[in-house]
């Protein structure tokens, strides 16, 4: 059960039907069309992770807030962002703690869903019409702490991406046929003469030799 307490820090502690927390209650809203929001009733705190899977809370919507919803076979619900061609889920461990729960675009949940399934519910108690004053002025909280292996190999996938689109739209290269001959102004090919003489065989082969001996043979009976 995750918990967005007015100090701007998570929470996280084991789903009990006996007793309610109303920092645990968040509420979806539609962020754009696939995409969604999930905020602290209590608090107004957005649910945020960034591109390494961290979780942490925000009083600002960005980015990192952002999540898209996707409804399971089993009627559960996951919560995800791709980012750099890894997926990364909203999930929790057996304890109820934060679990960075990243895998390839490709690869499929399997047994990794035990901690990214959720399951909403119709909240039936007091609802809260606008958010608590906020009793620290400034930054509540700041981001979770730069994670050096994480954040380099995003910046080399983001660096590749980037590398790549400008290669496929630069109107100024254009690819060349390697085979393609090379023409002067008068429109005619230049071909370059290989004169072979006995040293240059010397260091061949006896089946390249025999080659080269009658096709300058050949030639000579053509132009005779």
């Amino acid at each position: 059960m995750v918990q967005l307490q007015c100090g701007s820090t998570m929470w996280y502690s084991r789903f009990n039907h006996t007793t309610r927390f109303v920092s645990a209650i968040l509420q979806r809203a539609t962020y754009k069309v696939g995409l969604l929001t999930i905020q602290g009733v209590s608090t107004c705190l957005y649910l945020c992770m960034d591109a390494c899977g961290f979780h942490y809370a925000n009083k600002d919507l960005s980015d990192d807030c952002v999540f898209e919803e996707h409804i399971e076979e089993n009627n559960y619900n996951t919560y995800s962002r791709i980012r750099g061609g890894k997926k990364t889920f909203l999930a929790l461990d057996n304890r109820g703690k934060s679990r960075r729960t990243q895998i390839p675009v490709s690869r499929p949940l399997g047994n990794l869903s035990g901690y990214a399934l959720t399951l909403t519910r119709r909240w039936d108690g007091p609802k809260q019409t606008q958010c608590p004053p906020r009793r620290h002025r400034g930054k509540l909280k700041r981001p979770p702490p730069f994670h050096r292996n994480c954040q380099k190999r995003v910046h080399k996938q983001n660096q590749r991406h980037k590398r790549k689109h400008k290669k496929a739209n630069d109107p100024k290269k254009k690819q060349r046929h390697p085979k393609a001959r090379r023409k002067h102004d008068n429109s005619t090919t230049t071909t370059t003469e290989v004169s072979w003489d006995e040293s240059t065989m010397s260091t061949m082969s006896t089946t390249d030799v025999e080659f080269f001996r009658s096709a300058t043979a050949q030639e000579a009976v053509g132009r005779a």
